[in-house]
């Protein structure tokens, strides 16, 4: 559907916002479908509800250590797929510590005794 639109400057006397249909919103769609082809909203009553008993008893806790990123990994297991629910710090966290880590090894690791200079 498409409107014209006139939009006045602000701050001009007689200030107005004018719409209007185009000729062609005449021509527009039903939007009222048959009751087979309609969606609705479910019940109040029908809602899906988490029971946090049974939600517990299916999640597990593990700590592990991320050895490249040397930090401990906090994370949430789900019992039956065995898949990670929630880790803390997420992957993206190790990731970045790994690679910075790494570079401060190789860093080190081509640095050699330290220069001095014997010259006055």
């Amino acid at each position: 559907m498409s409107a014209t639109i006139n939009v006045t400057p602000v701050g001009l006397p007689g200030a107005a916002v004018t719409l209007s249909r185009a000729p062609a919103a005449a021509d527009d769609v039903p939007t009222q479908l048959p009751p087979g082809r309609s969606v609705t909203a479910p019940d109040a009553g029908s809602a899906l509800r988490m029971d946090t008993q049974t939600a517990g008893k299916q999640l597990g806790r593990q700590v592990v250590m991320d050895q490249a990123a040397a930090m401990m990994v906090y994370q949430v297991i789900d019992k039956r797929s065995g898949a990670v629910v929630r880790q803390f710090p997420e992957e993206v966290m190790l990731r970045r510590r790994a690679y910075f880590r790494t570079l401060d090894v190789m860093r080190d690791a081509n640095a050699g005794p330290p220069r001095v200079s014997r010259k006055a």
